[in-house]
């Protein structure tokens, strides 16, 4: 029940604190100009409008920018389906034995994205890959990839935001953008497919899949 209100109270009572800090400030500005011998007011209020503008275009090219990431790259892309792997690799398939083990990860500060690899069996690791973008969105894919011809079995990818509030587990590394809770996006995954079918053998039938059981019902799928 606490967590509820502060949820409420954050994002409801951060813009209003938002706004009356620089409507504040605004006076401040008109006072300053007031006592250098211009129209103190007409500074205020110049003021309120530039810093109004500049995060209004902020919010709306993230906006903008986070809606096309997740109708164009967002979801479930299927490369090469499991009766395809085994035609090509016959009497292979039966040896995989699942053994989910983490392997390391690589982190490339410069650029802002961080690669998180896992073994899944004898051929296939799971490779996630975090990368930073423009307005704090995040673009998160998971592949599956043979190891052995390093071709790709399927990719997942989502977008969500990297502004961690100002209460919570993460509070602590939080930034500018935590008193801006209107920035923060949900998770999204893509849109919808018809490859019903694929996704139950996916999740239900193919080994290689099982590190991705208890999530990709929840994913949605995209064909290629």
């Amino acid at each position: 029940m606490i967590g509820i209100l502060l949820m409420i109270l954050y994002y409801l009572g951060m813009p209003i604190l938002f706004v009356a800090f620089f409507v504040g400030l605004s006076w401040i500005v008109g006072k300053i100009a007031q006592k250098l011998g211009y129209k103190g007011w007409i500074f205020g209020i110049c003021f309120f409008l530039l810093v109004l503008v500049y995060f209004v275009v902020e919010w709306e090219l993230s906006n903008t920018q986070y809606k096309n990431f997740c109708e164009k790259e967002a979801g479930l892309v299927v490369y090469k389906t499991p009766e395809q792997w085994q035609k090509e690799n016959p009497n292979v398939w039966e040896t995989l034995k699942y053994e989910f083990d983490y392997l390391g990860d690589k982190s490339h500060k410069g650029e802002k994205y961080e690669i998180i690899t896992y073994s899944l069996n004898q051929r296939f690791i799971e490779e996630e890959i975090r990368k930073e973008m423009l307005f704090s969105i995040v673009k998160s894919q998971e592949s599956i990839i043979d190891v052995k011809t390093g071709e790709k079995m399927l990719s997942y990818t989502t977008f969500s935001t990297n502004i961690p509030p100002i209460f919570g587990p993460s509070s602590m590394s939080f930034t500018r953008k935590s008193w801006m809770p209107w920035l923060m996006k949900n998770t999204c995954q893509g849109g919808k497919s018809n490859s019903i079918n694929l996704r139950q053998r996916l999740v239900n039938e193919q080994r290689i899949f099982r590190a991705y059981e208890s999530t990709l019902s929840k994913k949605e799928i995209k064909n290629n």
